[in-house]
């Protein structure tokens, strides 16, 4: 038995004469707590452990010997040698002379220690003489919470010239005795930062951060109405818990030391994306300023009266300051799904995942080159400067989890969008807002555009007159004279579907040697171009909807037919499909996957099927598909077939389809106004509302071949009876 536990058991012993007890229960003895107001006893020493607790406030708890020594205003060990002194035995003095020091306790470890945070304030006058004693003190650090409650300190010695800071704090060994020691309280936990106690004041209009307690310190005393908080040196900007500062709607100014080596910086970039919720700004080192340089070193030089004009005059928007110096991400965060991280990869563009727990190096570098990670994550080790990969990955994977869930749905291919109030095309490379073109990372909107293979949608052809295109239809025969110019009008507004109201879908049908394959052949394919896209008949509705997944493009579905069990199980989810494309509501189609993971998804196409017979038979899909019935190629002979032919070839070889494509999405504007005019006028010619969302798509698209460019009046449909269609041609489908 030590000295330390030889003074606990004599103070046990005569515990009824040295401690003001007011009751006993078994091995407890109830005392009112002395180091506050306690009208009830709730102070319990445990003669049996030799420890105390004050039930009330469990911040007042230790040894018996910490109780003695802390009523009486003395230390542990002073405690421990007056305790046998007085009270003892005399072969306990004895033992007591003959005690030394050294041989008092072996050192103990981090891990054999519990830290005690908050530090309770009869011990922190202590806490501060031990420090204060140190070789070449120079400053004490108390970090406290925002309430005020001590944490631990952290304590600046300067020794031969060299600038030392420690942790100190509080510790309880394995025996329940409360120790000081050099150790980090909060280690393996997030630090906060230096000067928490000023959020209590709700008078403050402004924060600033900078790197270290001496740079606090210095400008807390010039600045007025701003709370000024100090990191743990440079890594502090990474690391330090910043909650407290994201619930206040204050701005935050960020002032990183001169580091020439560019690494405070960064970390203080760093910090600044984890307040990106905030109105953040950067403070970018002057010319005037060395290296190492602080806003204590600042001081010394200038005019105090002028260090908040320096940090308005010399500070950017955090935003503002990543694009200059390279911290703006080359990628894209998506937001995260189950285990998984979704990103536009800077290397290539497109959309891809990464599991949370695979955020190595080799993954990290699929999103950004290494030079970036190299500029924006490296810190200094052992003398060399390296890739802090565990950092890089958890700013990325944080900026992340500020976006939320990864919505699917808010995944674009390519075609013609709605996007922030504008029409825009994607065309799987760059945006399209009219005659501007912006690279994926450069523009700015709520939806997410992967790269994918670039169509061309605005290929170098001359004007050419779009009137040209009746050559293609007038001398087909079609069950109804207005027919076929639905097909052409098809052929424009299907390449805008993405952003039309309502998707009319078509379906062109005839016995053989009617003229089918000469309208798909010879008219929707080449002038759709590979904009759309051409399934055979026995394609699947899966394969289908997958392979147009996100894009928002035409197809054609050529020679479908119910033969068999298996066909008609397929043309019937193909009409299905043709159902729930049709319209722009929020409705979805919900598929079920092996996974037991269901896939939601909008799919946004226009249809064009070719078969012997039509098979929309109820009214349901009657509504949302205009049939074309092909009759025969006319009165065409065999030499007038070919003639024929010859022309249309001649017409597709001059460019007519590129500059059909290239003229729809220059006029997408007017198109559109163009189909909202004439369903109003249908409505006043066709049977019901549905007919003329229907139609109107179809006519819009074949006045603008016949008038391009120009906007539709309320006369425009009278004026069409000769160059468009029958009155009968608006009045019946088939």
């Amino acid at each position: 038995m030590d000295n330390f536990d030889v003074a606990k058991e004599i103070l046990c012993n005569r515990i009824e004469e040295l401690f003001p007890i007011a009751k006993r229960s078994g091995d407890e003895r109830i005392m009112k707590c002395p180091f506050r107001v306690d009208n009830n006893p709730s102070l319990s020493i445990n003669i049996s452990k030799r420890t105390y607790i004050d039930s009330a406030d469990n911040t007042f708890k230790g040894s018996i010997l910490d109780l003695y020594a802390q009523m009486n205003n003395m230390s542990a060990k002073d405690a421990m040698i007056e305790v046998i002194q007085r009270y003892g035995t005399e072969t306990q003095r004895e033992a007591l002379r003959t005690w030394s020091p050294e041989r008092k306790r072996g050192k103990m470890s981090r891990d054999d220690l519990t830290p005690i945070v908050p530090i309770p304030s009869y011990r922190q006058a202590e806490g501060e003489t031990l420090i204060r004693k140190k070789p070449g003190f120079n400053a004490i650090y108390k970090y406290m919470d925002k309430d005020g409650a001590l944490l631990y300190y952290r304590y600046r010695c300067i020794v031969d010239g060299k600038k030392k800071i420690r942790s100190f704090g509080l510790f309880s060994d394995n025996n329940g005795e409360y120790r000081f020691m050099g150790y980090d309280p909060m280690k393996g936990s997030a630090r906060p930062l230096y000067g928490l106690w000023q959020l209590s004041d709700v008078t403050v209009k402004k924060i600033l951060i900078v790197e270290g307690e001496k740079a606090a310190d210095a400008a807390r005393a010039v600045l007025n109405n701003w709370i000024v908080l100090g990191t743990n040196g440079e890594s502090g900007f990474k690391s330090n818990k910043i909650d407290d500062i994201l619930e206040l709607n204050l701005p935050v100014y960020v002032w990183p030391d001169n580091d020439n080596s560019g690494v405070s910086q960064r970390s203080a970039r760093d910090m600044c994306h984890r307040l990106q919720e905030k109105d953040v700004y950067y403070l970018t080192p002057t010319d005037d300023m060395e290296n190492k340089d602080d806003v204590y070193d600042w001081l010394q030089r200038n005019d105090a009266a002028r260090l908040e004009e320096y940090i308005y005059a010399n500070s950017e928007s955090a935003k503002q300051a990543e694009k200059k110096d390279g911290k703006q991400r080359p990628f894209t965060p998506l937001g995260y799904d189950a285990d998984s991280y979704y990103y536009i990869a800077g290397r290539t563009g497109q959309i891809i995942s990464i599991p949370g727990s695979q955020h190595t190096s080799q993954q990290l570098t699929r999103l950004a080159r290494l030079a970036w990670f190299e500029a924006n994550y490296s810190i200094w080790k052992k003398d060399e400067e390296v890739i802090d990969w565990k950092w890089a990955a958890d700013a990325i994977m944080d900026a992340g989890d500020k976006i939320g869930p990864y919505d699917s749905e808010k995944v674009r291919g390519r075609g013609v969008w709605r996007d922030n109030r504008k029409n825009v095309l994607f065309d799987g490379e760059f945006i399209h807002v009219g005659s501007e073109k912006t690279g994926l990372l450069d523009y700015e909107s709520n939806y997410s555009y992967g790269r994918v293979k670039r169509l061309e949608y605005f290929p170098k052809v001359q004007k050419m007159d779009l009137n040209i295109l009746d050559d293609f239809i007038d001398p087909l025969q079609a069950g109804n004279p207005g027919q076929l110019k639905y097909l052409l009008g098809w052929c424009v507004t299907s390449l805008l579907c993405g952003v039309l109201e309502w998707r009319s879908h078509i379906w062109i049908h005839g016995e053989s040697g009617s003229g089918k394959s000469t309208v798909l052949d010879e008219i929707i394919v080449p002038l759709v171009g590979k904009i759309g896209y051409h399934f055979k008949g026995n394609s699947t509705e899966a394969g289908i909807r997958q392979t147009i997944g996100n894009d928002a493009r035409p197809a054609v579905i050529d020679d479908i037919s119910k033969q068999g069990e298996k066909n008609t199980d397929r043309v019937d989810k193909i009409l299905e499909l043709m159902r729930n494309t049709s319209t722009t509501d929020d409705a979805t189609t919900a598929k079920g996957t092996a996974s037991q993971k269901a896939i939601n998804k909008h799919i946004k196409t226009m249809l064009a099927v070719t078969s012997v017979v039509e098979y929309a038979e109820n009214t349901e899909d009657k509504n949302r598909i205009t049939p074309i019935e092909m009759r025969s190629k006319g009165s065409m002979t065999l030499k007038e077939y070919n003639k024929y032919l010859m022309t249309v070839h001649d017409h597709l070889e001059n460019g007519i389809a590129d500059y059909l494509r290239l003229s729809t999405i220059q006029n997408i504007d007017t198109i559109l106004k163009n189909i909202k005019t004439f369903k109003l006028e249908l409505s006043d010619v066709v049977t019901t509302s549905r007919d003329a969302d229907q139609l109107a798509p179809l006519v819009a698209g074949y006045y603008h071949i016949k008038h391009e460019g120009e906007t539709a009046t309320e006369a425009a449909l009278p004026s069409l009876s000769s160059n468009l269609m029958s009155q009968s041609s608006l009045t019946e489908q088939g």
